[in-house]
């Protein structure tokens, strides 16, 4: 499978104003970025983790990108427990070979059309993290 690694500098802080889920299959991976694409969304701002490069950019310990990084996630830890769940569930589908797709969707229209399109291709564990929350969507309707 190709890297499909795409994501800025060297670590994933925190997804912020970001809808994103899980592909367990490159194929439907493949198929949402071919639909997004198509609705013009812009690719290059797209955050997609995947295998071992993938668990070090986003360092769920921020134990490899220096004390900030560190801090930063025992913050987010601490905050909630939807937060931990958040950090615990990507690094599990991370280690299984899951493909993370994350899309800037400040906007709710945009929330909306970018969930639906990846749950058409089978999505996994949905959802946006806004700066202070993370809401879970159920399968599109």
């Amino acid at each position: 499978m190709k890297n499909y690694n795409q994501y800025p500098k060297k670590y994933v802080a925190y997804e912020v104003n970001r809808i994103s889920c899980d592909f367990e299959t490159e194929e439907d991976f493949l198929e949402t970025l071919n639909e997004l694409d198509k609705q013009g969304l812009d690719q290059t701002k797209f955050y997609i983790l995947h295998g071992p490069d993938g668990i070090k950019a986003f360092d769920p310990t921020g134990l490899e990108h220096g004390f900030l990084s560190m801090l930063s996630r025992k913050i987010h830890r601490l905050a909630s427990e939807a937060e931990e769940r958040v950090l615990d569930e990507l690094t599990d589908d991370l280690n299984n070979g899951m493909i993370h797709l994350s899309v800037p969707a400040k906007k709710l229209n945009v929330r909306d059309l970018v969930h639906h399109i990846m749950d058409d291709h089978h999505g996994k564990h949905t959802q946006y993290s806004g700066r202070f929350c993370v809401e879970h969507y159920a399968k599109a309707q």
